[in-house]
């Protein structure tokens, strides 16, 4: 096993027993019996090895989702089963790196799916979408993450991003002067 596997397993067993304040590159070495320059030969520091998890958990899901359902169920597949490890990084220093994940994750994906289901639009307009519709996403997806009591309402997200909703709101956006 490569030896980046090795400290992201190690870090996220960390997180069962340890507060993420507690957790070091020294300690992770230790864990997987490496040289602490061994962390460092891989990862800059704790938040570049969060990255580097999400990065390596969910990317090429991500890249593969076609519809925007597909992309909500992975986010949602993925966070039943790493809740602990995605509950210590928005409780730490190291949400900036989910919310980046997610935020660059689905301007990436809305992107390639506004371009794909409208292909007249000009590019602007596109881009204006796009953006907009990422930076809903990861907003609400991240307030979901971080408040609990908005378990439940996972369907209710889905509903703000459905074909119809995009459809909407992109017809109101080929009106807008240039």
């Amino acid at each position: 096993m490569k030896t980046e596997q090795l400290f992201k397993i190690t870090f996220k067993k960390a997180l069962e027993n340890k507060d993420i304040e507690d957790i070091s590159p020294s300690f992770l070495a230790m864990q997987i019996d490496k040289s602490k320059q061994s962390f460092y030969y891989h990862f800059r520091d704790l938040k570049d090895l969060v990255a580097w998890i999400l990065i390596d958990d969910l990317k090429a899901k991500l890249d593969k989702s076609l519809t925007i359902e597909d992309f909500l169920n992975v986010l949602e597949t993925y966070r039943l089963s790493n809740e602990r490890f995605l509950k210590a990084i928005i409780e730490s220093e190291l949400a900036t790196n989910l919310e980046e994940f997610i935020t660059s994750s689905s301007a990436y994906f809305f992107n390639r799916y506004i371009t794909n289901k409208y292909p007249d639009l000009r590019l602007e307009k596109k881009l204006l979408v796009a953006k907009y519709l990422s930076g809903a996403l990861s907003s609400t997806y991240l307030l979901y993450l971080r408040d609990h009591r908005l378990r439940n309402s996972f369907e209710d997200i889905k509903k703000l991003f459905t074909h119809e909703e995009i459809a909407r709101l992109t017809k109101k956006i080929k009106f807008l002067n240039a």
